[in-house]
């Protein structure tokens, strides 16, 4: 079955892996034509934790093993998740029965996603009722689905997010949710409503406005670019997954499960990224053949330019050649391709704007991807008492309580201002006032300021 395909590292002891997955074919026969994202949680545990989830978990959330195993899957709800469906979902585990649900999820990087959820008991061996013991769930990002057959009017603010990701602006997504950009505000959007809505940078705003321009035609009806024959498809899966919903029977939607990529992330290369002891990074990449392309993307998302190795047998070796490119996507079989990051090249900033920076009179950060600082300016050094600050965690200066990624959460806090308790290498500590903002999708720029002069520059 997909779900024990490969890697299948975690906090699941070896004799229970090999019973659950004897116990899953007893109980769920037809799984072997399911290949979704999936997760295992111990129900014998407190709070229900993962103990097992697949490639394609990572390459639907975003969020690395390395995470999420030990922990309950609540992290995946977020502001707009509906609390009644959660409450289904809480009562399905309670009483250890099947169900399958429509769910608003939320990625790593904040960006929403439909989500069809099953949920399965796992049983004792050999049986097929009483206590679960685990939790087998299924997941398909059903986004694209959702946006069939809807004016962009009807869109909600999680589906316009949904729709930035499709046009590589997932990193505006968050503001846009903080402005309430629906679809009935999207239509109509002007260069004014995005500087209004945090959008700062020139390009990106003229990336947002080209795409409304080319994505919606004369009635507002969204161009998916789909042929006549996978448009029929996905009508036809739309109508399978209502009928699941509307029976609550996981069995009833089988044929929709593996059939097409109907998430905002289609058509993209899952690349997880290693460095030194920080959390692995999960990206989406446009799959391409050129090994300097491929760096280039690496780049964008990182926030600077890290040396890539990947794996030749037992070694590590850097990536310089396309045909190594093309021999690392075809180890990872449409899966994972993982990357290991060297030291880093550059501070991710262009000169111009690394100058401007250090000539502001306010303490700046630049944070990469990985929650390392990239850049430090004069007043933040002078501020911190500190005289190298690059390459140290953020969190080192700016404690930022998050236990699956210091990283990820200050790249959502982009347009935010926020008050925290700013460290000093002295042990000492002032509360500021901070402004998050995103340059690129891997660099964020936090500027500070005692909090007792209420004077702190949004970048």
């Amino acid at each position: 079955m997909e779900v024990f395909s490969r890697n299948t590292q975690g906090h699941m002891k070896f004799k229970d892996f090999e019973r659950v997955q004897k116990q899953l074919a007893f109980e769920y026969p037809d799984l072997d034509v399911v290949a979704e994202s999936m997760l295992i949680t111990d129900n014998r545990q407190e709070d229900c934790p993962i103990v097992f989830c697949n490639d394609l978990f990572e390459r639907m959330t975003m969020y690395p093993k390395e995470c999420v195993l030990g922990v309950n899957c609540r992290f995946l709800q977020g502001p707009l998740t509906d609390k009644v469906v959660v409450q289904r979902i809480r009562a399905a585990v309670d009483e250890g029965r099947a169900l399958t649900v429509e769910i608003l999820n939320y990625r790593r990087d904040g960006v929403p996603f439909w989500n069809i959820f099953t949920l399965l008991p796992v049983h004792k061996k050999g049986k097929k009722s009483g206590k679960a013991e685990f939790f087998l769930a299924i997941q398909k990002d059903v986004s694209v689905l959702k946006a069939l057959g809807k004016d962009v009017s009807e869109w909600s603010v999680p589906e316009v997010g949904m729709w930035l990701e499709t046009k590589g602006l997932g990193h505006c997504v968050a503001r846009f949710q903080r402005a309430g950009i629906d679809g009935q505000r999207l239509a109509v959007l002007e260069a004014d409503d995005l500087r209004h809505a945090e959008i700062r940078l020139a390009s990106d705003r003229k990336r947002v406005l080209e795409a409304v321009r080319d994505d919606f035609d004369e009635e507002l009806h969204y161009k998916h670019g789909l042929s006549p024959d996978r448009r029929g498809k996905l009508r036809e899966l739309e109508a399978n997954a209502q009928i699941a919903k509307e029976l609550n029977e996981s069995n009833v939607c089988h044929e929709f499960w593996g059939e097409l990529d109907l998430g905002v992330y289609s058509g993209r290369q899952t690349v997880k990224c290693y460095h030194a002891q920080r959390t692995p990074v999960v990206l989406m990449l446009e799959q391409v053949d050129a090994v300097g392309a491929f760096k280039k993307q690496l780049r964008s998302h990182l926030g600077r330019k890290y040396v890539p190795h990947v794996m030749c047998g037992r070694d590590k070796v850097p990536l310089r050649s396309d045909d190594q490119l093309r021999e690392a996507y075809k180890a990872a079989q449409d899966c994972t391709l993982c990357v290991y990051l060297g030291p880093p090249k550059s501070s991710g900033l262009n000169k111009d704007v690394g100058g401007i920076l250090s000539c502001i009179q306010h303490p700046v950060l630049v944070v990469d991807a990985f929650g390392l600082v990239s850049h430090a300016n004069d007043a933040a050094q002078e501020f911190c008492i500190a005289r190298d600050m690059v390459d140290t965690p953020v969190e080192r200066w700016v404690p930022i309580e998050n236990p699956r990624s210091t990283a990820a959460i200050i790249h959502q806090l982009a347009g935010q201002q926020l008050q925290l308790n700013v460290s000093r290498t002295d042990d000492t500590e002032e509360l500021c006032d901070i402004h998050v903002h995103l340059y690129t999708p891997g660099v964020a720029v936090v500027s500070f300021s005692p909090a007792s002069r209420g004077d702190v520059i949004a970048i």
